[in-house]
């Protein structure tokens, strides 16, 4: 399944809306244009103009592995295409670095980068924020 959802401001003094849609999907899947295409149909029936949205986002509920996939008796022929398509897409950025190949619909507008404010530290997993006792 895949939940998106999307939120104003709560503490802000304009108009509030939020609201979410969860699509079961028919089969599970692992290739990205396919969530894409389910996520904007989601988005699509829960956006409204006018708001002034500060988070947007997608969850991906019931994940399993791959290897539990079941078979696609009405279009295998073409799912079997987009996993060799997804594998390629995987390959590329593994050895020339992730954003190098992207879909042509994603929009480069800057560099992004995620709040985080509230991030603990990681202690366990960069040394550079490992505590020093003296």
């Amino acid at each position: 399944a895949l939940n998106v959802f999307l939120t104003t401001n709560r503490f802000s003094k304009h108009p509030q809306y939020n609201n979410s849609l969860t699509i079961k999907l028919a089969s599970p899947t692992n290739s990205t244009r396919e969530l894409r295409e389910w996520t904007r149909k989601a988005l699509r029936q829960i956006y409204k103009p006018h708001y002034l949205y500060k988070k947007v986002g997608v969850i991906l509920l019931g994940l399993q592995p791959e290897k539990a996939e079941t078979i696609r008796l009405y279009t295998q022929k073409d799912y079997e295409k987009e996993k060799r398509l997804m594998q390629a897409m995987d390959k590329i950025s593994s050895r020339f670095g992730r954003d190098k190949i992207c879909f042509g619909t994603q929009r480069k507008t800057g560099q992004w980068q995620m709040k985080a404010e509230m991030k603990s530290q990681r202690y366990t997993t960069s040394l550079k924020e490992v505590l020093y006792v003296r």
